[in-house]
């Protein structure tokens, strides 16, 4: 029958067809793909952070002053030339009179030192003709060494001896003092007869002189115009050199 005969070349074709691709299945070989290397990143390193500013501890210093106590022996007192204050935590020497240097001492008594503070002038003549800073081996009525800086970048050293103002480092200019109301870190190191000052972490000059060998330590502040200087003072410390 020609139905028959067809349908069975039909299978006997498909048989041969199925019989090749599976022989050509089976003889074929699967190519070896190659995955490229996989590198894993470096984990990230967390950037440093700066460690926050320490405050300093009193029992590390021969004397300490963060004029939180308005009763830790500064000078209180109001007058035509000047006034002492203790102000929400600073101490502040305001200037009134001109070329009056207005200084306060605490009552204490070193020989060799290592003074700082932190000052900062709040009010002053538009020119910031001022001075303001240390008192190293002051006597009690002022005598002794002045080691100050002035609002428009300039820093001296004195010796005081009653109306007597002796330049031991006359006015000189330093790029290390911040000028105008910026904060100024002051330390004045007084050990034997060497006579330091610094401004900022950076020295400022050095002098020697024998005259005073111990005394007290104190802060002052002059106006040279006929303007006031207000300066405010934070974390006063002593120790030695």
């Amino acid at each position: 029958m020609k139905t028959s005969r067809q349908v069975r070349s039909c299978v006997t074709a498909l048989s041969i067809v199925l019989c090749l691709f599976t022989l050509a299945s089976c003889s074929e070989i699967s190519p070896i793909v190659f995955l490229p290397t996989l590198t894993m990143p470096a984990p990230l390193t967390p950037a440093p952070t700066q460690p926050p500013t320490a405050t300093p501890n009193p029992a590390d210093f021969l004397y300490f002053d963060n004029f939180q106590d308005p009763a830790s022996g500064w000078w209180v007192e109001e007058n035509e030339d000047a006034s002492f204050a203790y102000d929400d935590g600073y101490y502040t020497i305001r200037s009134k009179k001109k070329e009056i240097m207005q200084w306060s001492i605490p009552g204490q008594q070193f020989a060799d030192a290592s003074i700082q503070v932190e000052t900062i002038q709040v009010e002053g003549p538009s020119n910031d003709n001022t001075s303001f800073g240390i008192l190293c081996r002051a006597q009690s009525n002022g005598d002794g060494y002045a080691l100050r800086v002035s609002a428009d970048g300039y820093y001296s050293i004195f010796l005081v001896k009653g109306d007597d103002f002796t330049p031991l480092i006359a006015w000189t200019e330093s790029s290390y003092v911040r000028q105008g109301n910026q904060i100024n870190q002051l330390k004045a190191i007084c050990s034997g007869s060497d006579l330091s000052l610094y401004a900022n972490g950076e020295l400022l000059g050095t002098v020697r002189d024998e005259t005073f060998p111990t005394g007290d330590v104190g802060l002052a502040a002059t106006t040279y115009e006929d303007s006031p200087v207000e300066v405010r003072y934070d974390n006063f410390r002593v120790d030695l050199p």
